[in-house]
């Protein structure tokens, strides 16, 4: 069977019909899945913008508290590696 005959047997069939069943459940898409308002649904990615900002600088908040250190126990440490790292510079400087 060649290319021609083919094609002359594709045009004898007649055209596909949809069945009743497909044209019913086409007509019920709108009844199943009403459409929404767009007014009310439009500053949703603004919501979720703001609360993800939100949640991200909480986050960071609580990790910076968590992991804060006091004050006077950091002086003490920071005092004595100064005096070791800086000392002897000061005294080969004549100072």
């Amino acid at each position: 069977m060649n290319d021609e005959q083919l094609d002359r047997l594709l045009q004898q069939m007649p055209d596909p019909q949809p069945s009743a069943r497909l044209l019913r459940a086409v007509a019920e898409i709108p009844l199943r899945h009403p459409h929404v308002s767009p007014s009310a649904w439009s500053m949703r990615w603004l919501w979720r913008a703001t609360a993800s900002a939100m949640l991200v600088t909480a986050l960071g908040v609580a990790a910076g508290v968590m992991t804060a250190q006091t004050a006077s126990a950091d002086d003490d440490e920071w005092d004595s590696m100064v005096a070791l790292t800086f000392g002897p510079m000061d005294e080969e400087l004549g100072e």
